[in-house]
């Protein structure tokens, strides 16, 4: 799940501690990661489930982890460059300098769309773990005595009136600041978890847990698989490695910043990431196979205390990270709108859209459906369309020096880039429409 646009954690400095402060090489590894690696993450074994059934499906899984990581690694660094060459201090300024107004405003549409997705994949998390929990956690007389309370759509509601509401209404969020940490931490946990949970063989034929769960939840191998559905995980790794809203926040707060230093931050940042997503996504699908959920948690017994706290982890992470890419989608909204808003006007609009969000989580519940097609559109635009194409307008214009034709050969190179990004957000939403839709056709 990514995070706010660069334009908009520009507006939450305070918020968020940032304040323009030089970070040291390590430092902005960890934060990089951090912004990287969110709840998407978890949807990766159901995007090889998608389109196999066998260990073996893994194999171009994890070939296309590490391409599409070091794409989205060049995107990532192309759009400091562009920083560093037109002298802009945010995503949507260096694109529009390059490509035009008109297409900073369409990259703040993008961003702000993202931003949007990403609130509805907490939710449908959150209403996922906050029901499996209270199975979990109270004990069986105390949910049966809630009554229609303990269902998901009832916990979702409750959750979102009395904790996500307040705290996206905070008017400082500096006392959340520290559990941002909550974040990588957790999801090291769940992928330390996850291996155990596969090594110990506790959901195998005949193991501990393998009885408490449901059929359909139960590892299925060699049942199937049509080739044609690993675009629809090719398109949620372009959600799992969004964090270019922040490329310019980055460069800037880089310590003794150079594009060579930048380049060493993100070949750290994104090979590190793209190992938790292998590891994660490896994990989930070698332990359930073509049974892997949407959200791979979904898939473990609420009696595995370790997949308990990892259930808890994860919800907290989401829980206290929702107001910090809530508001940069509401502020955005009101900006594009051209909207003079007051504090007041902002909390109704909050209040308004939190529900929406709320009661579209009440419905949708497959979060890889959302990762895939949240990828497909809104993935590719950021992370290669809008880059690429700002790079190959940049030259063209004379915005970015090209002597002696010294960027010929990166020149092409974008502009194959820009149309692999349209191809993969056309192929990626038919493929997803389709398995949601008429997955016989898949089969």
């Amino acid at each position: 799940v990514g995070s706010a646009d660069a334009a908009d954690v520009e507006k939450m400095t305070e918020l968020k501690g940032g304040g323009g402060d030089e970070s040291t090489l390590g430092v902005s590894t960890f934060n990089l990661v951090k912004s990287i690696v969110g709840a998407g993450v978890l949807a990766l074994p159901a995007g090889v489930a998608s389109f196999g059934s066998t260990p073996a499906a893994l194999l171009p899984a994890t070939a296309l982890i590490a391409t599409m990581g070091s794409l989205a690694g060049y995107c990532f660094i192309l759009i400091g460059r562009l920083c560093d060459t037109t002298g802009t201090s945010t995503y949507r300024d260096a694109i529009a300098a390059c490509s035009g107004k008109k297409a900073g405003n369409a990259l703040g549409i993008a961003s702000m769309s993202k931003t949007l997705v990403a609130c509805l994949m907490y939710s449908i998390i959150i209403g996922d773990m906050t029901h499996a929990l209270s199975k979990s956690l109270l004990p069986a007389a105390t949910v049966s005595s809630m009554g229609a309370l303990a269902g998901r759509i009832p916990l979702l509601w409750l959750m979102t009136g009395f904790v996500i509401t307040p705290l996206c209404l905070l008017r400082s969020f500096a006392a959340l600041k520290v559990t941002s940490l909550l974040g990588i931490l957790g999801t090291c946990y769940t992928a330390c978890m996850m291996t155990i949970r596969k090594l110990d063989g506790s959901y195998a034929a005949g193991g501990k847990f393998h009885a408490q769960i449901a059929e359909s939840l139960q590892p299925a191998f060699n049942v199937g698989g049509n080739p044609v559905g690993i675009f629809v995980l090719l398109s949620m790794l372009s959600t799992s490695f969004v964090a270019h809203y922040n490329a310019p926040k980055f460069y800037s707060e880089l310590k003794d910043k150079s594009v060579k230093k930048f380049t060493t931050l993100t070949g750290l940042s994104f090979g590190i990431s793209a190992t938790i997503f292998s590891v994660i996504m490896i994990a989930g699908f070698t332990t359930f196979g073509g049974a892997s959920q949407g959200l791979i948690l979904n898939n473990y017994a609420s009696a595995d205390k370790l997949s308990t706290i990892a259930r808890i982890a994860t919800l907290l992470t989401i829980i206290f990270g929702y107001p910090f890419t809530f508001v940069p989608a509401r502020d955005s909204l009101i900006e594009l709108m051209g909207w003079k808003a007051t504090q007041k006007d902002k909390d109704v609009l909050s209040l308004g859209m939190i529900a929406t969000i709320t009661g579209i989580a009440c419905v949708l519940r497959n979060l890889g459906l959302v990762a895939s097609l949240s990828g497909a559109l809104l993935g590719s635009l950021v992370i290669y369309i809008f880059p690429a194409s700002a790079f190959v307008n940049g030259v063209k214009n004379g915005m970015i020096p090209n002597k002696d034709g010294a960027l010929d050969s990166e020149v092409g190179a974008c502009k194959a880039i820009t149309k692999v990004g349209y191809a993969l957000a056309l192929v990626g939403v038919t493929v997803t429409f389709v398995k949601t839709f008429a997955p016989h056709l898949l089969k």
